[in-house]
């Protein structure tokens, strides 16, 4: 293979990662993120796709769940490899963005898991293209995940983003941040189940599907997220309209 194949395949592998990123990037109307936090959030997105291939490993060694079976394919699906991803990005979201000071509304949230499963989406990418044994067949595999793969990481990270943005300003935290978790894994195993069972089809149907839905969720989101005060205990909404109000009186008076 060469170095001109080689870069194009790299990048069949990265940009329609970085591309989602930064639609969702643009999406913000606050705009107040530190670059410098999203980039290192994309990097930890491609540790979580090594945290998971281990956590795989581990789960794999201690039962091997018959995949000829409707129930070992739903295990393997849901638990192997859904719960292994989702859990592996939410990690990195929990404990290294969700702390932050710069982590400061709800649409944070959405923005660094998405940042995060698209750098783990790169990174898992790059590891199907370069197994394949020729350059066309990796073309393939690309343009065939960069529809179906890719949209349902992006699909599933807005989802688990989107109860994140409401954990960090709600009292019931720990609440939202399951429901984030159990739904993005939810849907990640639907996906892999059909994958799996060989419904090729309906595979590429539910990535679809799952855009289309991720989609609707973002803008929806993206509307509540920004106008983000309703979302917040009422100490905390009585507070912020107050001082609303003050600024408001003061630019009258100015």
């Amino acid at each position: 293979m060469s170095t001109e194949e080689i870069a194009k395949l790299l990048t069949l592998g990265i940009a329609p990662c970085i591309a989602i990123a930064l639609f969702v990037l643009i999406r913000d109307k606050n705009k107040k993120q530190q670059q410098a936090l999203l980039a290192n959030s994309f990097i930890l997105g491609a540790l979580a796709m090594i945290l998971a291939l281990l956590f795989a490993k581990v789960l794999n060694m201690l039962y091997n769940p018959k995949n000829d079976t409707i129930a070992g394919t739903l295990l393997y699906a849901f638990v192997n490899v859904a719960l292994t991803e989702e859990f592996a990005k939410f990690f990195f979201v929990r404990y290294f963005s969700y702390p932050k000071k710069v982590f400061s509304e709800p649409f944070d949230g959405i923005l660094y898991c998405v940042f995060v499963a698209m750098g783990f989406a790169a990174l898992e990418n790059i590891m199907y293209i370069f197994l394949q044994p020729s350059y066309y067949l990796s073309v393939y595999v690309g343009s065939l995940r960069m529809i179906t793969a890719i949209p349902l990481h992006a699909s599933v990270a807005v989802i688990m983003g989107y109860f994140v943005g409401l954990a960090k300003f709600n009292h019931n935290s720990k609440s939202f941040l399951i429901v984030g978790l159990a739904a993005a894994t939810i849907m990640h195993g639907i996906y892999d189940y059909f994958l799996f069972r060989g419904y090729y089809f309906l595979t590429i149907a539910g990535a679809i599907v799952s855009l289309i839905i991720g989609i609707w969720i973002s803008f929806w989101a993206i509307k509540h997220h920004n106008s983000y005060i309703h979302l917040l205990p009422k100490k905390q909404r009585r507070k912020i309209l107050k001082e609303k109000a003050k600024k408001r009186m003061v630019k009258k008076t100015s």
